[in-house]
């Protein structure tokens, strides 16, 4: 018994010892993952992030034509024509920055349409700068007017474009040379 009891002392002690020189970085991960128990999990088998709610599955962001809206015609050429890699990439931003679906593909949006300024603006934000909100990004009536009548214009300009090419000049091209 006494063997015994010696045995399981030592042993607690060497455990006690080997945690004594455990990197820090060991500790900080442990509760970082507790704080993310309700992220997306990342799968190191099949090489994918799963979401583990259904407030982080792609129906519970807004739209791609909200992308559009937002950030323009490169994050939504990027979600409708790339789609895994966009939600794949919208489940990583979230478990590693903490962040809501609608948070990480406003940011996703605004890194895919400019990755530089979107990095110069994190950096920004971790010296105290105020975070931008890239979910109500564009979003206000005044923006929306402006964004409808600009995409009318090129519309318009592209139409016309696309028509003459097709059918060639007709009497108002002759008249006015377009």
């Amino acid at each position: 018994m006494r063997s015994t009891s010696t045995l399981l002392l030592s042993w607690l002690c060497l455990a006690g010892l080997t945690q004594a020189f455990q990197h820090s970085g060991m500790h900080q991960m442990r509760v970082r993952n507790l704080s993310l128990s309700m992220a997306p999990k990342y799968d190191p088998v099949t090489n994918r992030w799963t979401p583990t709610s259904p407030d982080e599955e792609a129906s519970a962001g807004y739209p791609a034509w909200g992308s559009l809206l937002r950030q323009g015609p490169s994050p939504f050429f990027q979600r409708v024509f790339n789609a895994d890699d966009y939600d794949q990439g919208v489940l990583k931003m979230m478990a590693r920055d903490d962040m809501s679906r609608s948070e990480a593909q406003g940011n996703m949006d605004a890194y895919i349409r400019n990755p530089n300024d979107w990095a110069l603006q994190k950096v920004e934000e971790q010296r105290g700068a105020p975070k931008i909100d890239y979910v109500n990004a564009n979003m206000e009536v005044g923006d929306l007017i402006l964004t409808a009548g600009w995409s009318s214009i090129l519309l318009a300009f592209v139409s016309r474009t696309v028509y003459l090419y097709t059918v060639g000049c007709d009497s108002f091209c002759q008249e006015y040379h377009f």
